[in-house]
């Protein structure tokens, strides 16, 4: 239940802190390849940002890799089932900000909202996990 939910592109906003969308630009199968925009706003900074599913195993790694330049990095959500109803997550971000002075203003700006949002999109994610749980149950 987990995985399917964070694997499912139009939830991306709904939980990750920041995203403002999360778009396939090419075909969504197979995943392992497939290529994305990411359409974030940290801040006073908006950014589009070009990447790919760099890993992927079903029903329990998602690998996202961007590759735009001006960030380069990788994010893996892992989710491991504990029971019938309960699931573990974990995300692994790695991220470098480009030089110069757009670079630095960027990487400061995520410096400081780095904390807030692990903590922000954990707390989304247990909330909507939840309720997408509940609302399948009562179909």
């Amino acid at each position: 239940m987990c995985f399917e939910y964070i694997d499912a592109a139009g939830n991306v906003p709904r939980f990750v802190f920041g995203a403002k969308s999360f778009e396939y630009v090419t075909p969504e199968e197979p995943r392992l390849g497939a290529r994305f925009v990411l359409h974030m706003q940290l801040g006073p900074i908006k950014l589009a940002l070009n990447g790919h599913i760099s890993d992927y195993v079903a029903g329990r790694v998602i690998g996202l890799s961007l590759d735009d330049g001006l960030i380069t990095g990788t994010v893996v959500w892992g989710v491991t089932a504990v029971d019938s109803e309960q699931c573990s997550t974990s995300a692994e971000i790695r991220y470098r900000v480009g030089s110069g002075l757009t670079g630095r203003a960027l990487s400061k700006v995520i410096d400081s909202i780095l904390e807030p949002g692990i903590k922000y999109t954990e707390s989304r994610l247990r909330e909507q996990v939840t309720a997408h749980y509940r609302a399948l149950l009562a179909e």
